[in-house]
């Protein structure tokens, strides 16, 4: 006979930094749509959680003494190695970044070996795992769009720029970008400063152009913009902790929302095939291929709303949701 337990919640975080504004968007959704309760961790249990897993370092012991009951969803901003209270034999957690090393795969295996199964949003990552015969019970639940920024097939959007960069600028681009404006002198292009809670737009010959201070801002921002890069996060120069992990992060999912022409930096892996990214936008390996694409998609003069509709109905949040209760009851989970 077989004995399933009930998922009833969503264990919330209570961050406030905008990389989260995301995940809560998730959240509502799932949380509407599977009729579970958000429930968020008060300022008493996080700093007991802290003592245990920090001072006494007695996660372990701690477990022995948590009650079975029923279970709750817990989004997971990174893999991390240090032991966590809220990885328990009660908690379904949604691995959204994981950037570790091999040498870092047995703490991880220790942090999370509580939980009844661990949903691993990258399909590289979830390929990495069982080549080196990950123990946990893990299933791949890719990351969404969530439904609040649906794309219709009859979209208008005023692209007023050509050209922005939004978010996180790679070297691997903005060198190219130079050596563009360099035989294009007039060429004028937006982007942003680094500060991502306040970040103010300005042209490349100095033009204040407007913000991004808030989600609806940056939102707005990219449905005024017509081209934007992107690069999975393993080839972004910028960023250093990756190890060399690509996965297809949501900001693809907003730059197609937001109606862009993408050009783009990836490899050919799990994640990007599942996203079907060449289907979107070309690779982008050489200063010859970023000149001709630019100037190819300067050129274009509609943008292929309906494409980008029927592409992003496969992805949107309430789409994952047959998957998610799929994965659930194989694992003896019921909503």
């Amino acid at each position: 006979m077989n004995h399933f337990k009930k998922l009833t919640s969503i264990s919330s975080n209570k961050y406030k930094a905008s990389s989260f504004d995301t995940v809560y968007e998730w959240e509502n959704i799932i949380a509407d749509k599977l009729n579970l309760k958000i429930e968020k961790q008060n300022k008493f249990t996080t700093w007991f959680y802290r003592q245990i897993e920090v001072r006494l370092k007695m996660r372990d012991f701690f477990h022995f003494f948590v009650p079975s009951a029923s279970l709750s969803l817990l989004f997971v901003m990174d893999a991390r190695t240090l032991k966590s209270c809220r990885l328990t034999k009660n908690t379904v957690p949604v691995i959204i970044d994981f950037w570790l090393a091999e040498n870092q795969l047995n703490l991880f295996y220790e942090n999370f070996k509580y939980c009844p199964v661990v949903l691993i949003s990258s399909a590289e990552v979830y390929q990495f795992l069982l080549c080196h015969n990950c123990p946990l019970n893990i299933a791949h639940w890719p990351l969404s769009l969530p439904d609040y920024h649906k794309l219709s097939p009859d979209a208008v959007f005023d692209k007023k720029w050509d050209l922005a960069l939004l978010g996180r600028a790679n070297p691997y681009f903005l060198n190219f970008l130079e050596r563009y404006c360099e035989k294009h002198p007039d060429f004028e292009y937006v982007l942003g400063t680094n500060n991502i809670d306040n970040r103010f737009f300005y042209t490349n010959k100095g033009k204040k152009v407007g913000h991004a201070i808030g989600r609806d801002a940056y939102l707005e921002m990219l449905r005024a913009t017509k081209i934007s890069f992107y690069t999975t996060p393993g080839l972004d120069l910028a960023k250093k902790e990756t190890n060399f992990f690509n996965q297809v992060t949501p900001r693809f999912l907003e730059l197609i929302s937001g109606g862009c022409l993408v050009m783009a930096h990836y490899p050919k892996n799990a994640d990007t095939e599942y996203y079907e990214m060449d289907s979107l936008c070309k690779d982008i390996d050489s200063y010859e291929d970023f000149e001709k694409e630019l100037n190819q998609l300067l050129y274009i003069k509609e943008i292929p709303f309906k494409k980008y509709s029927e592409y992003l109905n496969k992805h949107i949040t309430s789409a994952r949701l047959n998957l998610l209760v799929k994965l659930l009851e194989q694992n003896q989970i019921k909503i």
